[in-house]
């Protein structure tokens, strides 16, 4: 167990190959809806489109590999509005 002030040495400390690297932790997120409230007037809007983006984190302290989510999202249009947007993911 480490406690405040104690060196903890690096994993990753004298590796120069990126391929050596440990892989990383692939968790998968969707916030792809079929229809969505649109977020000025609450009118419900079918999907426009989905998108899928990779965010790359720092590292994961406990296991040494640094994940990275694969987030699928929901593009909407609202007709009433003529406003495009996107499904919350801010969670």
């Amino acid at each position: 167990m480490s406690g405040p002030g104690e060196y903890l040495p690096d994993p990753t400390e004298g590796i120069t190959k990126p391929e050596d690297l440990a892989q990383p932790k692939v968790v998968l997120r969707s916030r792809n809806y079929e229809h969505y409230s649109g977020p000025r007037c609450h009118h419900r809007c079918g999907r426009n489109n989905t998108v899928t983006r990779i965010l790359h984190e720092v590292g994961d302290l406990i296991a040494g590999r640094p994940p990275d989510i694969h987030l699928v999202y929901s593009q909407h249009y609202c007709p009433k509005c003529r406003k495009c947007f996107t499904a919350d993911m801010s969670d």
